[in-house]
């Protein structure tokens, strides 16, 4: 077995490691008919708030490993092996880091911090298509392509307390469409084309079958709420995308805040970090040298800011609207219109742009590496790369930013997982 490890750590020595970006493309329609959002392969967006808005956790494909980060100061705080075997595998966190979800397939698995897990506790038949989750009421709603729900209540530690499975025909045979987690674990759902609902999970458990914090009402002239987030501030309103149009609803109140009107645009992408918006473009091409950010203000009521783009295919962004700050990534070797497909395992390089919201000024230009995958995070851009023995970077905003680097922190892994005692 020595041999074995040794013949493996030549291997990562001296093979040129082939790495991904991820993100989501904003014409395959990745984040719409959905119950939370797809899978990632780091759990920061879950995480960007309170005691754990500095702490960062991801797969590791190369290891098969989670590995979870500090970022400020930048330090490696924990490996652990997870129990599915596929490349791609999605990661949340419960707030605290006492548990962690790991997604792949038609497979998931609960792993706790001391490295025990549950596999599979409630069964999938499909691929696992969606996840909405609470890390601070540590509840999830895992969602597979088969319109199967599964609703978990865990301990902070990552126990089950509970659980309840569901078909997509969740009420008077309307099927669940998209839905959302707010931040004190009530979960939306737009059910059919004009119905939303609003599930109490606990009581659902409890009582197996779903129960609800208030009668579903009717959203007047719904036609198809594929898209909805809740918003960072925990409040009532979540944003939803209907059919031709952009909507703020209250949902303790089941009244319409605000609407706009998308009938004349062509989106870009919907997305949820950190506050829930949504990139467009008017007039008939992508090719128009501007593009508008819409999203909701604290009175519920839709903002929209212009700004210069170009027509590469977006990746990821990040508005944080108190700080005046908006991020866009742009994979530059892919063009908006042609390439409709995004491959999560694309091996590109990313253009990373920042701006004030305020008056569309440009603050920074950044460049990643082709061979490593990104995260956008507020401060710093974290880079992941797949070297079997660990490489990881936190790189500040800029052409020239300055780097910090993290290596070789899988080595004892890899010790003990290829030892003679085995």
């Amino acid at each position: 077995m020595r041999s074995k490890f040794l013949g493996l750590m030549a291997l990562a020595l001296f093979t040129v490691p082939f790495v991904t970006t991820c993100g989501s493309g904003p014409f395959n329609d990745d984040e719409k008919y959905q119950i939370g959002r797809r899978p990632e392969f780091y759990s920061a967006a879950y995480l960007w708030h309170g005691g754990d808005a500095n702490v960062l956790v991801a797969f590791e494909k190369e290891s098969r490993t989670l590995q979870q980060f500090q970022i400020a100061p930048f330090e490696h705080q924990l490996t652990l092996e997870v129990p599915l075997k596929y490349e791609k595998q999605g990661i949340v966190a419960g707030a605290g880091g006492g548990y962690f979800i790991t997604m792949a397939e038609s497979e998931y698995a609960i792993v706790k911090r001391d490295g025990s897990y549950l596999k599979n506790p409630v069964p999938m038949l499909g691929q696992i298509k969606s996840i909405a989750f609470s890390p601070d009421q540590h509840l999830a709603v895992i969602t597979d392509d088969f319109q199967t729900i599964i609703v978990l209540i865990l301990s902070s530690g990552g126990d089950i307390l509970g659980s309840y499975k569901s078909g997509g025909n969740v009420v008077e045979g309307k099927l669940a469409l998209s839905g959302t987690m707010m931040a004190d674990g009530r979960l939306v759902l737009a059910l059919g084309e004009t119905t939303i609902a609003v599930a109490d999970l606990k009581k659902t458990v409890a009582e197996g079958g779903w129960r609800f914090a208030r009668e579903p009402f009717e959203v007047a002239e719904a036609k198809s709420m594929s898209w909805m987030s809740s918003m960072p501030d925990g409040g009532d309103v979540v944003m939803v995308a209907d059919e031709g149009r952009l909507l703020s609803i209250n949902v303790a109140t089941g009244v319409i805040v605000d609407q706009k009107d998308m009938t004349n645009v062509t989106v870009r992408g919907y997305y949820r970090d950190y506050t829930p918006h949504v990139v467009h473009q008017t007039g008939t091409t992508v090719l128009d040298q501007q593009h508008q950010i819409s999203y909701l203000g604290t009175d519920g009521k839709f903002i929209t800011k212009s700004m210069l783009s170009n027509p590469h295919q977006i990746t990821a962004t990040w508005l944080d609207p108190a700080a005046d700050l908006f991020t866009i990534v742009y994979d530059p070797g892919k063009d908006h219109i042609i390439d409709l497909d995004f491959d999560d395992d694309d091996n590109s390089k990313r253009e990373i742009y920042r701006f004030r919201p305020s008056d569309s000024a440009g603050l920074d230009r950044s460049d990643t590496p082709s061979r490593a995958k990104l995260i956008v995070t507020p401060g710093y851009l974290m880079l992941l790369y797949e070297s079997v023995l660990g490489k990881a970077e936190r790189r500040g905003y800029g052409l020239e930013p300055g780097t910090l680097s993290l290596k070789g922190y899988n080595l004892q892994l890899l010790k003990d997982r290829y030892s003679d005692d085995d």
